[in-house]
């Protein structure tokens, strides 16, 4: 076992033939020298006679959008060859655009374009170094299956993992513990580990690609290759070179659909460096579910979630989840004052801002990197470690920050300590109204209760009042009026205990008790010892017209009935025309009674009461 010292470096760990890697570029560097360079005809040679001398390692490494890879040697170096085929109507030259970005691009962690060629003029083929293990989305595949167990081919996946030269897949929790024994394992050595380390490498890589006026529009793990203690960008199929472009904006959807800054999958205009950042943000996002035990499951529903709103509603929620868990393996929150190492779930989630203008350039990340990877750069392998000038750089920066931070903050004490003395003296103004108002309040509650208990016994007393007055009104309806007998004194009565004397005017008693007889003058008219008197009450002012001309006629024919009566009672005998008289008054009576007690049923004359009696 090797021990920490040896380790820092990560190369002897994990590059299993270094040797081989050496001999190999010494004669690419050869190669570069010669007249005839790999071919013997050139770096690029059309319609290349010995494409059949190709020896092929493996079929085939990897396929995508734009061809197939397979590991071949060719005089003594193991190299990539990427196959292209144009499609119809497209010219072979038109596949050059990628060797031509590539040529340009010279980094440790870009694949090295060693040459191309053409055969019978149909296809284009790309040979780079050098051939790597696997990808980056295979090895995830492979960590997380095994995790689980649910690998169909386990042996497979740890043909690959010790191809990488790693002798661990426990996740980061596991690896804190393992830091704590006596003999853990080196870090290079353990897929989180390198896992971490790559980090940086890839920004390293796609930062240098972005200064050479170079987008590559197509990252995602598959573009992505490891060898061990290496990591390569690869696939410029469709990078775009802005070099000779008045800026760098575009239009139109490129790439893989999933791995999409949302401003690009909206074909939106749009620059291509913010938008490489989101899908590195993404990448950085896979790696983060690994290291902080994730599941790729759920990563995945995240990323090929399309409704732009809910992928933003879910992230945070995601992220969180994973923060708690990177604490959990004594990974510090990037917001604390010291330089250990720090989780990178905060830039994770600011290289994925929906605004591309919010978005870190690659420099501001792979600087972030370097400040969270603390003293040892967990995040960068040892091929991209900081100089001690670089780190204490930083490290002044940020106590400087922090100093300016503390000064801030303590003069931002003493304003918020002044004015809080005057939010509280004016707290305790309000409290004294609000106690103010709360007594008045209670006491206009009290009088109002008060005044509201004596309307309602008033307005009981009322109710009950005014019962006791429907129910006497109620009893009084069913009775018939009667006139007090003070009122009738005098009228209606027998006249039979007294008369009148018509020479003296005194009135005598009727000694026979019989009444006396009527006597006529020539007028027809009643004797005044017995005429009756009209009532002197006011007839109603409601009633018709024709009630009053009635009312007339009753004493009329009263007068004229009462005649006939007495000459019927008279001694005299009765003469036909006399009863025929006295019969015709009554009825004329009888007419006139019925005409009036329609017109006011429920009140009769006093006359009419009389006669009745």
């Amino acid at each position: 076992m090797a021990d920490a010292g040896a380790a820092d470096d990560g190369w002897h760990l994990v590059v299993a033939h270094p040797a081989t890697e050496i001999r190999e570029e010494k004669q690419l560097e050869q190669w570069e020298r010669s007249q005839g360079n790999w071919s013997g005809a050139g770096k690029h040679p059309a319609d290349w006679s010995e494409h059949k001398t190709v020896k092929i390692l493996d079929r085939e490494l990897g396929a995508g959008t734009y061809g197939t890879v397979a590991r071949i040697t060719h005089r003594g170096v193991v190299m990539a060859r990427k196959h292209v085929t144009p499609k119809r109507g497209m010219a072979v030259e038109k596949l050059r655009e990628e060797a031509n970005a590539m040529e340009r691009l010279v980094h440790k962690h870009i694949l090295k374009l060693v040459g191309t060629y053409t055969y019978k003029r149909k296809s284009l083929y790309l040979l780079l170094y050098p051939a790597a293990v696997c990808d980056l989305s295979r090895f995830l595949d492979d960590v997380d299956d095994l995790r689980s167990g649910t690998y169909a081919d386990r042996e497979d996946a740890m043909d690959r993992i010790q191809a990488l030269g790693l002798k661990d897949i426990s996740t980061i929790e596991e690896l804190a513990l393992q830091g704590q024994s006596a003999t853990p394992f080196p870090r290079a050595a353990t897929a989180v580990g390198f896992l971490q380390s790559i980090l940086g490498c890839i920004t390293e890589a796609l930062g240098y690609v972005h200064a050479q006026d170079i987008r590559h529009r197509d990252l995602k793990p598959k573009n992505i290759l490891l060898s061990p203690g290496r990591v390569y960008l690869a696939d410029f199929g469709i990078a775009r070179d802005v070099k000779d472009s008045e800026d760098s904006i575009t239009s139109g959807r490129c790439g893989t659909p999933y791995w999409m800054a949302p401003e690009v999958h909206d074909e939106q205009d749009h620059h291509m460096a913010p938008a490489d950042i989101w899908s590195l943000g993404c990448i950085f996002l896979a790696v983060a579910t690994i290291l902080y035990s994730g599941t790729l499951e759920k990563f995945d529903q995240i990323l090929k979630e399309r409704d732009w709103n809910k992928k933003y509603e879910i992230l945070p929620n995601y992220l969180n989840d994973l923060k708690i868990k990177a604490k959990g393996a004594a990974l510090e929150d990037h917001e604390r004052p010291n330089f250990n190492a720090k989780h990178l779930i905060r830039l994770v989630d600011d290289m994925l801002k929906y605004n591309p203008d919010e978005r870190p350039t690659a420099v501001e990340v792979n600087e972030r990197l370097s400040e969270l990877g603390g003293l040892e750069q967990i995040y960068h392998l040892s091929c991209c470690h900081k100089k001690n000038a670089y780190i204490s750089e930083v490290i002044n920066k940020k106590f400087k920050s922090i100093s300016e931070m503390n000064a801030d903050s303590v003069l931002e004490i003493v304003l918020l300590k002044a004015e809080n003395e005057k939010y509280k003296d004016r707290l305790e103004r309000l409290e004294e109204i609000q106690s103010t108002w709360e007594r008045r309040l209670a006491n206009q509650l009290k009088h109002t209760g008060d005044q509201y208990k004596a309307l309602q016994e008033k307005y009981n007393q009322e109710v009950d009042a005014r019962k006791k007055l429907e129910e006497r009104l109620k009893s009084t309806d069913h009775k018939p009026f009667r006139r007090p007998r003070s009122q009738n004194r005098g009228r209606g009565r027998s006249q039979g205990l007294l008369h009148s004397n018509g020479a003296n005017g005194k009135t005598q008693p009727n000694e026979n008790r019989r009444p006396p007889l009527l006597q006529t003058t020539d007028t027809g008219k009643l004797s005044p010892h017995i005429q009756r008197r009209t009532s002197g009450l006011p007839l109603p002012s409601d009633h018709p017209p024709q009630y009053g001309q009635l009312s007339a006629k009753i004493p009329e024919a009263a007068r004229a009935h009462l005649s006939a009566r007495h000459t019927r009672s008279s001694q005299e005998p009765a003469s036909n025309q006399t009863n025929l008289s006295a019969l015709q008054a009554l009825r004329e009576l009888q007419e006139v009674h019925r005409q009036v007690v329609r017109l006011r049923p429920n009140r009769d004359p006093w006359h009419i009461r009389t006669l009745r009696s």
